[in-house]
């Protein structure tokens, strides 16, 4: 059997993780004899095979909705600042007007109204709501600097971009300083152009509504700038969503920067800029990431629901390949009741059938899903084809399981669109969500929606190394490595607020001499149920599917100055506690629903606050008040 990939590289300690630096590096996957040794023992050559076309990309997302979010709508003021010092700095003339009809683009799909200005007397007569961008403004006086933090000490908003200030007003080279007065950043730090460049976004911040978690945005290749600032933040990355920066602890790799003054103002740095993104999905993550960041400049409120049920920051699935040595799935089936743990089960159905005593230990603790007939990919085969040879696992399964079998897993994890489609539409008029767990290109940490004229399927990703990656792959079998290898992509995954996967197969890591391994890493989990919420793979499509059918509006109330979210879900939704994450720029307000307070908790960007379940195609609306001398706990006034 060809080796899987490994989608995660490297990862670093959990202090690193806990500090919200998200640094970490490249493992390469290498292929040893270790693992001819031990697929020769796994009896598949009996089964019928066909030869199916190598793919070794997954299918391209084209489109995503990450998630339900809204703002308040209103028009900005905004000030478009470009110096003449500046523009004559770049020896093309043509650079900066280009830069400026980029930025223009961006904020009049907004619809807030634009005026060029280009000195520091216009700065200084800007009113104090107006939002400033100064996109690479490289070339400032003194005056013109002072201006922009005049502005900000006066309440108002400032986005800037690249070498912000380096050079001074006859462009000759200042140094960092006035970059690092702007954004807070302990350090910066040149990084020249190479073959890739990506930014990852983590969940959960004040730019992130409406984007997966995890999500990574692929830009041309570019020399950039990195910030060291403290805690979680948008960060250069490499592919597999491991921070780019290879200096150590403290290394800059902050690629987006937020500050609040202490006057109210709103100090916001981007390292890349609108029109740099590949491809389509690129752009429509990198505008979507820009317009948020616009929005916390220029003071607009927005609110998101949170990605996770149960106020959770993270997903986790813990699931097993059973396609040989049988009867050390039920090794895990005990591991998993003992510790009141769902898991999910994948099995090659021809082979189960052999082992009927085994049925109802899997189903009991969990779910039952499907690693086909014959553990021979499909991958490459006209969809047709693929349906029948799919239908007929899930067939068996669910005859051997006396479950509904709503979820695959490709051998290698190889699978096209073709695959997809076939499984999505093997049982069209079954309920409940259809899955497919692989590995996602490392596109994002979080699960993926693919929609077609069939109807909706869920990619459940994989970003964690699993045992064949180590202990195969890697060629250690010390139970410490893969005990740290499950350990450190839980803890980068937990970072990011994406989907933890722990994956193992029966004749590796569910085997007697390596079963401990598990327990310790499901202990560390229960250590952490604030972190993670924990289910099956059908559970987390259905939450994902719901989730993203949800609608969000947010507008000013009738009367007074409250804001009111309108919160609204689907028909055929069936919801667990639904966490909204509210971004107040400069605010402070507290949720009711009539005339209850909410319980909320305050969070760096604003507040999060739960709702009482959700019942299909209900409405809901809170009002958001100022916060005057209320407090979390208080009552209604």
């Amino acid at each position: 059997m060809p080796p899987k990939g490994d989608p995660v590289p490297r990862a670093r300690a959990a202090l690193h993780w806990l500090s919200g630096l998200l640094m970490l590096g490249i493992l390469a996957g290498l292929v040893i004899t270790a693992a001819a040794a031990l697929w020769q023992n796994v009896d598949i050559n009996s089964l019928a095979r066909r030869a199916a076309a190598v793919i070794d990309e997954p299918p391209e997302l084209t489109t995503e909705r990450g998630g339900p979010s809204a703002y308040l709508p209103g028009r900005v003021r905004v000030a478009l600042y470009a110096n003449v010092a500046t523009e004559a700095f770049f020896p093309d003339s043509t650079h900066l007007p280009g830069v400026l009809a980029d930025w223009s683009r961006e904020l009049s799909a907004s619809g807030w109204d634009i005026e060029r200005i280009g000195s520091r007397a216009e700065l200084d007569a800007l009113p104090p709501a107006t939002l400033v961008v100064a996109p690479e403004a490289v070339c400032l006086s003194g005056a013109e600097i002072e201006a922009l933090f005049r502005h900000l000490r006066r309440g108002g908003g400032v986005v800037a971009n690249w070498a912000l200030g380096a050079r001074d007003g006859n462009c000759e080279w200042r140094g960092w300083e006035t970059l690092r007065d702007f954004t807070g950043a302990i350090d910066v730090v040149e990084y020249q152009a190479g073959d890739e460049l990506y930014v990852t976004v983590p969940a959960s911040l004040g730019v992130s509504a409406g984007l997966a978690p995890g999500s990574r945005i692929e830009f041309y290749a570019d020399s950039h700038l990195g910030l060291l600032v403290p805690g979680p933040r948008v960060y250069w990355s490499d592919w597999a969503l491991n921070s780019s920066s290879s200096g150590g602890e403290s290394a800059a790799d902050g690629a987006l920067a937020l500050r609040t003054t202490a006057e109210g103002g709103r100090a916001v740095w981007l390292g890349f800029k609108p029109g740099q993104a590949i491809r389509p999905l690129d752009q429509a993550r990198a505008s979507r990431l820009l317009q948020n960041t616009l929005r916390w400049a220029a003071g607009v409120p927005a609110a998101a629901v949170a990605a996770w049920p149960e106020g959770r920051r993270a997903g986790l699935m813990v699931a097993e390949d059973v396609e040989s040595g049988f009867v050390n799935a039920t090794s895990l089936a005990r591991v998993l009741r003992e510790r009141g743990i769902k898991g999910t089960f994948f099995l090659v159905s021809e082979m189960a059938l052999d082992h009927p005593e085994i049925a109802d230990s899997l189903a009991d603790v969990g779910e039952i899903g499907s690693h086909t007939a014959d553990h021979v990919p499909t991958v490459g085969l006209p969809q047709r084809e693929q349906r029948i040879r799919l239908e007929r696992s899930r067939r068996e399964l669910e005859s051997w399981s006396g479950q509904p079998v709503l979820g695959l897993r490709p051998p290698e994890e190889r699978f096209d669109e073709a695959t997809l489609r076939a499984w999505l539409s093997s049982s069209p008029d079954r309920a409940g969500a259809a899955y497919v767990a692989a590995v996602n290109g490392a596109r994002s940490a979080a699960p993926e929606v693919f929609r077609f004229p069939e109807g909706s399927i869920v990619v459940l990703p994989r970003l964690m190394k699993d045992d064949y990656n180590v202990v195969v792959q890697e060629g250690t079998s010390r139970p410490e490595r893969l005990t740290s290898a499950y350990l450190e992509g839980l803890r980068k995954l937990g970072a990011l607020g994406g989907l933890g996967f722990v994956s193992l197969h029966s004749q590796i890591a569910a085997t007697p001499g390596r079963i401990g391994v598990v327990e310790t890493v499901l202990d560390s989990i229960a250590d952490q149920r604030g972190t993670w919420w924990i289910a099956t793979g059908s559970e987390i499509a259905r939450w994902w599917l719901d989730r993203e059918a949800m609608s969000l509006s947010l507008r000013p109330a009738a009367e007074g100055d409250d804001l009111e979210l309108v919160v609204e879900a689907p028909i055929g939704s069936s919801y667990r506690e639904v966490w909204i994450d509210v971004t107040l720029p400069g605010d402070d307000r507290i949720p009711f629903e009539g005339e209850r307070q909410l319980p909320y908790a305050p969070s760096e960007w604003g507040i999060q606050f739960p709702l009482r379940p959700l019942a299909a195609g209900e409405l809901r609306t809170i009002r958001l008040v100022r916060g005057v001398g209320v407090q979390p706990g208080d009552p209604a006034p």
